[in-house]
């Protein structure tokens, strides 16, 4: 089970998640960029970022409940799930990209198979993800539901864990026909726990020495970059 529902604030996977759409879509190009957001949800919080960085593109948006909202560069919003993006066409997307989705998602690799299908040649997928190896998950699958709600501040939402480890995650997509460009690791616990004051500073010194060692295992989230090859 997820830890919380939603950051207090932006996570650094976040930031990384925006700041590698925003360079994906930069590329020069005739025509505007065309993005899917995969899990969407009911905000606009990437679509506005991205257009605050002055990104030119359109985005689509698929998620299992209505995923509608206002936003400039907002077109076509469809209820389906992951790993079956039927409305969604065949390589179109410059770019699709999954903010803390993949976890939720039942059948990784039919969602693997989706997103190689609609993205275009040379077309980027970015996503954000827990990674499962961290301590903080492996405790978390140990608390009972009710005591791990205190501690989220909140009722998380369902998820799955499809893919046992991060490397295992890209081996999925791999076979799904995409190549890894990059993964960055990033620590989360402080953010998971910062509506508890006393445990969050613990975390924030916790987190400092693992950032010191750089010990990418202990590291609660990733975000990944994959290209379909040209």
């Amino acid at each position: 089970m997820k830890l919380v529902g939603r950051f207090a604030r932006q996570s650094d996977a976040e930031r990384d998640l925006i700041a590698e759409l925003a360079a994906a879509v930069g590329r020069p190009r005739q025509r505007r960029a065309r993005i899917l957001n995969i899990g969407a949800g009911k905000n606009a919080i990437i679509e506005e970022a991205l257009a605050k960085a002055g990104a030119d593109f359109t985005c689509d948006r698929v998620d299992i409940s209505d995923c509608r909202a206002e936003q400039a560069n907002i077109c076509n919003c469809w209820t389906c799930p992951a790993e079956s993006m039927k409305p969604a066409p065949d390589g179109q997307y410059d770019a699709a990209l999954a903010n803390f989705v993949l976890e939720h998602v039942r059948d990784i690799r039919a969602a693997a198979a989706e997103i190689s299908r609609v993205l275009a040649a040379g077309g980027v997928f970015v996503a954000t993800l827990p990674n499962p190896a961290a301590p903080e998950f492996a405790v978390a699958r140990r608390i009972p539901p009710g005591f791990r709600d205190i501690l989220a501040g909140k009722k998380p939402f369902e998820t799955h864990y499809s893919y046992s480890t991060i490397p295992g995650l890209l081996a999925i997509f791999a076979s799904a026909g995409l190549r890894t460009v990059r993964v960055r690791y990033s620590c989360c616990t402080a953010d998971y726990l910062a509506h508890l004051p006393l445990v969050n500073l613990v975390a924030q010194l916790y987190e400092r020495g693992v950032r010191r060692v750089h010990a990418i295992r202990l590291m609660g989230h990733a975000c990944i970059v994959m290209e379909k090859p040209a």
